[in-house]
């Protein structure tokens, strides 16, 4: 009976999100705040676009912090942003819902040695993290403990703009640093990417395993009254990652974005390249940021409530 009644809250929790729907009011603008970085590049592609007579306006902003404080406020009404970011503000009480990861991973472990070919080669040797709790802090703990390496590799800190010279400069064996900086140490230092972070976590975790890396929020009330826009917007987010960069051309599309990050077009195609975007089907984001939770170790956990169920 008991069972029943949990069941039946679930239920009556996602049929919410569909009873009342503002989607399709013509005249509507809505606003998706982005960090102008590659991870973003499949929104930043909606921009000026129309679902349903509403218009998807994109603002770039520069600082997580104050993006959610606008998200909150109601002065942005989608919100991309790292996902260790919403869920934290999530577990603190925040009014926010998990809409969509489609990130699961965008760094890399770069050595200068060639001698060194995989995590298993550090041993006895250092590894700079961004800073401790950070994401891939968290991911290279539990890939080293997964391996048998626990306390035989030495972690440091340090921000990806300073791991760089660390690295070159003898200071460091290894850097997990994000795209493009990642692909920018590899074809201009001749440096040697020894593992994309997501490959080696599926290897370490089983080949179901993923990162969630970036991913989509809004407050609780938005989700709630505009299912057809979010399930729209999600689906044309899936077209983009699947196309891209074909429909416009892969030349034109390099060249674009690489301008616009102020990088040569081939540390562009080659971060674009090790940057894993992906839309899981409705159902299975729940069940890996689950299954990742639990592997990398989070005290935070996300209740059923974190999550909108899209179609």
């Amino acid at each position: 009976m008991k069972q029943l009644l949990a069941v039946s809250i679930v239920l009556l929790y996602f049929l919410s999100f569909s009873c009342v729907d503002d989607s399709e009011r013509p005249g509507r603008e809505v606003i998706v705040s982005l960090p102008e970085t590659l991870s973003a590049v499949p929104v930043m592609e909606l921009s000026g676009r129309t679902k349903g007579g509403v218009k998807i306006r994109t603002d770039l902003y520069g600082d997580h912090t104050m993006a959610m404080a606008r998200l909150i406020r109601g002065e942005s009404d989608i919100l991309v942003t790292g996902f260790d970011y919403g869920l934290s503000h999530y577990s603190g009480g925040g009014d926010i819902v998990h809409i969509l990861t489609f990130v699961w991973g965008t760094s890399s472990l770069v050595a200068r040695d060639p001698g060194l070919m995989r995590l298993e080669d550090f041993s006895g040797k250092r590894i700079i993290v961004p800073f401790k709790g950070s994401p891939l802090d968290v991911q290279l703990d539990a890939m080293l403990e997964k391996s048998g390496l626990a306390g035989r590799v030495q972690t440091g800190y340090a921000v990806p703009q300073q791991a760089v010279p660390m690295l070159l400069s003898g200071l460091a064996e290894g850097i997990c640093v994000p795209e493009p900086l990642a692909s920018m140490v590899v074809v201009r230092f001749d440096c040697r990417r020894v593992c994309s972070l997501h490959d080696r976590w599926k290897a370490a975790m089983g080949k179901t395993s993923y990162t969630p890396m970036v991913s989509l929020f809004s407050k609780r009330e938005f989700a709630a009254k505009n299912g057809r826009l979010l399930n729209g917007l999600i689906a044309d987010i899936d077209d983009v990652i699947r196309h891209l960069p074909e429909k416009r051309g892969k030349k034109a599309f390099i060249e674009s974005y690489a301008k616009r990050f102020s990088v040569d077009p081939d540390i562009f195609e080659e971060a674009f390249e090790h940057t894993f975007f992906l839309v899981p089907k409705n159902g299975a984001s729940a069940e890996y940021i689950s299954s990742y939770l639990e592997a990398a170790g989070y005290k935070d956990r996300a209740g059923f409530d974190f999550y909108y169920a899209y179609e």
